[in-house]
C-alpha cells in the first residue's frame, strides 16, 4: 500500500513539474517579447497547495505571491463594483486598497541547478518533437480523433 501511495505521489509531482516547465516557457517568451514581469501571483485551488506553490517558485526562479483573497474572479468583480459605486476614483486605487498579499513563497536556491537541468531536457525534448513534425501529425484536433491542438510555436 505504501509503495502505491509513493508511486502516486511521484506521478503527481511529475505532472506538477511538467506544468511548471510549460509555464516557464511561457514566462520566458513573455520576457523575450519585452513584457516586464514584476510579480507572479497564484490564486484559486493551486494557492492552497504548498507543494505546488514551491514547485512553481523553484522552476520559475521567481517569488510566488499569494493574495489574501484566493478567488481572483470574485475579487475582480468586487473591485469593479466598488469602482462603479464610486468607492474609489480609479482602478489603480481600488486595486491598491483591495488586493492584499497574504504571503510570498521564495524559490529554493538549492533546487535551481536541478530544475535548470530538467528544463534543458524539457525544452530539448520539445524542440526534437516539434522539428520532427510530431505535433503537426499527432496534435491536430479532428472530429475523428478528438485530440487537442498541440501545435505550439
Amino acid at each position: 500500500k505504501n509503495k502505491i501511495i509513493t508511486l502516486l505521489e511521484g506521478i503527481a509531482r511529475a505532472i506538477m513539474e511538467g506544468v511548471a516547465m510549460t509555464l516557464r516557457v511561457v514566462l520566458e517568451r513573455f520576457i523575450q517579447a519585452g513584457f516586464q514581469v514584476s510579480q507572479i501571483r497564484l490564486g484559486g485551488g493551486g494557492a492552497r497547495s504548498d507543494l505546488w506553490i514551491q514547485i512553481l517558485a523553484d522552476v520559475l526562479k521567481q517569488p510566488i505571491y499569494i493574495p489574501m483573497c484566493e478567488e481572483s474572479g470574485c475579487l475582480g468583480s468586487a473591485i469593479m463594483a466598488a469602482l462603479g459605486l464610486g468607492v474609489y476614483s480609479s482602478l489603480e486605487e481600488a486595486v491598491a486598497n483591495m488586493v492584499k498579499i497574504q504571503r510570498v513563497v521564495l524559490p529554493n536556491e538549492e533546487k535551481g541547478p536541478l530544475y535548470d537541468n530538467m528544463y534543458q531536457m524539457y525544452t530539448s525534448l520539445y524542440e526534437t518533437l516539434s522539428s520532427s513534425g510530431y505535433f503537426q501529425m499527432h496534435g491536430a484536433l479532428t472530429k475523428e480523433n478528438g485530440r487537442m491542438t498541440a501545435c505550439g510555436n
